[in-house]
């Protein structure tokens, strides 16, 4: 679809970006998706730090005004032994939501970008979208507009879990009574190994000192398990370290801290915005698992966002345990799109085999599972009945 009165450009390279850095966070302050992690400082130092083949944010302008920005960037992938450049957001490995940012009186500016796409489609392989709210239009708006020229990968819906504060303390712990009893005995626990204190880093030197605590922390808790933390990677490091101080000084983060004996025992790295908060990161030392850290921690800072009249309380990507303090799920989704191109229709039957041979492997499973249990009952019945004939012959 046309739209004359916009003008689309692509911009490659970091310094022509900074001149938009105004506009970035004014479309921001009135996006359909609001979240630290579409912010300029988010995006462009995780570039900084992990970058990949090229930038390759979309700008949509109307008489001189930018109206849109699509924070982009072209990767090189191998996939099923064939390399493929990956059209994906900027920072979605490290962000629990992304999106466009659209100035919300021109929503024809997302009908621009797919324009733009389609037409230098030769430059991509795979358009990678992840990480979309599901009620953002860029979902339905992307794909449709490309229909004709792509095919698309039915997209992949991740649950998330977040607590819409519209009660009291008392009416919300009344409601879980007994993951409240269970928390405050841990509570006990923790008491009983020295006094305990709950803290949010107060200046950007404390912040600094605790950073590297929490580094050290989520590795040991990590590594443990045989899941690496990311932080064995330096890159995570440097750009926790470099981004952290930026959006601490905007008032958009809060590093919490709960110790024992001045010794800390759990973090949790949690984005503000205005009255919503959304938790990114936590670790805990196992060697306090008995005390279970990690949920003392959230439970005192659920209790403090009801004191402090937050709305909104976003824990990002579903695990069972959060349901302890949320109480309503909502959906991200992954969108793939492959221009009907030979390599990238060859990578995207291969990605759907794939897919498909694991969507039926919960009905598999069982079925080889129960072949596997009468084999066993039936050679156990054989050595049985071996035996018994030794006996007989002794």
């Amino acid at each position: 679809m046309n739209h004359p009165n916009l003008a689309v450009e692509r911009i490659t390279n970091l310094q022509e970006l900074e001149k938009l850095k105004d506009d970035w966070n004014r479309l921001l302050a009135n996006n359909a998706t609001q979240t630290i992690e579409l912010s300029y400082n988010w995006q462009t130092i995780f570039w900084k730090h992990f970058g990949g083949l090229e930038l390759c944010a979309l700008v949509v302008r109307k008489d001189d005004t930018v109206v849109a920005i699509a924070p982009l960037k072209l990767t090189s992938a191998r996939r099923f032994g064939i390399r493929t450049k990956r059209l994906s957001f900027i920072a979605a490995e490290e962000s629990n939501y992304q999106d466009f940012l659209v100035e919300p009186n021109t929503p024809e500016a997302v009908e621009a970008i797919a324009s733009y796409l389609a037409d230098h489609h030769h430059l991509w392989d795979v358009l990678d979208l992840s990480h979309v709210p599901e009620n953002s239009p860029t979902a339905q708006t992307i794909p449709a507009n490309l229909g004709e020229l792509t095919v698309c990968q039915a997209p992949t819906e991740e649950k998330c879990i977040y607590l819409s504060i519209d009660r009291s303390w008392d009416e919300y712990a009344e409601s879980s009574k007994k993951t409240r009893s269970e928390i405050s005995y841990r509570m006990r626990r923790l008491n009983k190994m020295g006094t305990v204190d709950y803290f949010h880093c107060a200046d950007e030197e404390q912040l600094r000192f605790y950073l590297e605590a929490f580094f050290e922390m989520h590795r040991k808790r990590w590594n443990q398990d045989g899941r690496p933390s990311q932080f064995n990677d330096e890159r995570f490091r440097q750009f926790y370290s470099e981004i952290s101080p930026l959006l601490f000084a905007n008032d958009q983060l809060d590093l919490i801290v709960l110790s024992v004996e001045d010794q800390p025992v759990a973090f949790s790295y949690v984005f503000r915005l205005g009255k919503t908060q959304l938790g990114q990161l936590m670790a805990y030392d196992p060697d306090y698992s008995a005390g279970a850290p990690a949920r003392v921690l959230m439970e005192l800072f659920v209790r403090e966002a009801f004191a402090n009249s937050i709305e909104t309380i976003d824990f990002g990507h579903y695990y069972s345990y959060k349901e302890d303090w949320a109480d309503r799920l909502k959906s991200r989704l992954n969108v793939e799109l492959y221009p009907r191109r030979p390599k990238p229709l060859i990578v995207y039957s291969l990605s759907n085999s794939v897919e498909f041979l694991r969507s039926r492997s919960k009905q598999i499973t069982p079925l080889r599972q129960a072949v596997q249990f009468v084999r066993e009952k039936h050679r156990a019945l054989l050595a049985r009945g071996y035996n018994r004939q030794q006996e007989d012959l002794d």
